[in-house]
């Protein structure tokens, strides 16, 4: 499919394709990984991290996967988008325990599968980094599993129903149709994470964002952000993060390594059902963004190289075992 002049790409297993065997083990049982990155011409942006989080992810899976395979196939990827003349995109690392076992017990030995994918960057992302968004809190909980905590594995039950959630208020109740994210509580009623991003909120002049060890994805960016935080001096804390400490909030924003960082301007809270939801929600917070998001995107810059030192050599590895 076309859209602004190039066509998405889909490369399994280092070739050109858009045909997945019906008994591949991510379609069966959503057995694998995926990392979500940003294309910006001529590279990917953080690839560095991304590969880091996979390699993690992979571990707590007992996945076996050869990194310097996965650079190759990276590498073989990006090289034909620079041929296409592919411009600012998001691409998308699937990896798959492939296909075989019986039921659930996986095979042994397992081969993995490498599916690759390119996307238009969503058409709403330079206006939405200027003006902020509104989000809802959504009434379907995060699943808790200590074990899946912090990765980014294939089962997002949680976020397609949050998305469908958002969805259906934005297109039911004209006054909801700027929603554009939907962040979700644990059972406590904490907030954990949005739909497909990172929450922080300041109160009280700290920076805060909710800790990860029972539920959540560990995002890139967020990872990013603490870590100028900690380069730059400003104060932030890792911990629960309550319904009380959202209202108190100065300044609420939401992230990933694709959007960065989004203002959260308008965030409406849930008190009932989605089918009052018309009459449920209450505006807590409405400002302009804050001294420390400000800070934040100001210093935010994706300049981390596609191919570092650690993944070229990697690649080189690769290309000389395969020679």
């Amino acid at each position: 499919m076309t859209r602004r002049g190039w066509q998405s790409l889909t490369f399994i297993d280092g070739e050109q394709s858009d045909s997945l065997p019906v008994t591949d083990r991510a379609t069966q049982y959503g057995d694998g990984l995926f990392e979500t990155m940003r294309w910006n011409g001529s590279e990917l942006l953080l690839l560095d991290a991304h590969l880091q989080r996979l390699e993690r992810g992979c571990q707590r899976l007992k996945l076996p996967l050869s990194l310097s395979h996965l650079c190759k196939q990276v590498d073989l990827f990006t090289t034909e988008l620079k041929k296409q003349g592919c411009p600012a995109a998001v691409v998308k690392l699937i990896v798959s325990r492939g296909s075989g076992g019986r039921g659930y017990l996986p095979p042994e030995p397992a081969i993995p599968r490498l599916i690759l994918q390119s996307h238009p960057l969503p058409d709403a992302l330079e206006r939405l980094s200027l003006d902020g968004i509104a989000a809802l809190q959504s009434t379907i909980p995060i699943t808790e599993n200590p074990l899946l905590a912090g990765i980014k594995h294939l089962n997002r039950l949680d976020s397609v129903l949050a998305s469908q959630e958002l969805s259906a208020l934005r297109h039911s109740h004209p006054q909801y149709a700027d929603l554009s994210e939907a962040l979700l509580c644990d059972a406590g009623g904490a907030f954990v994470e949005g739909s497909r991003s990172n929450i922080f909120a300041v109160v009280d002049g700290i920076l805060m964002t909710p800790e990860l060890s029972r539920s959540g994805v560990a995002g890139i960016m967020r990872d990013a952000l603490l870590a100028k935080c900690q380069q730059t001096g400003i104060a932030f804390s890792i911990g629960t993060l309550p319904l009380d400490k959202i209202i108190a909030a100065s300044e609420l924003f939401i992230c990933n390594s694709v959007i960065g960082i989004q203002p959260v301007h308008t965030l409406y809270l849930q008190r009932t059902g989605v089918a009052e939801a018309c009459e449920a929600h209450d505006i807590v917070a409405e400002a302009d963004p804050g001294s420390v998001t400000t800070q934040l995107t100001r210093q935010l810059t994706f300049t981390e190289r596609s191919v570092t030192a650690r993944c070229q050599a990697l690649i080189g590895e690769f290309c000389g075992n395969s020679s």
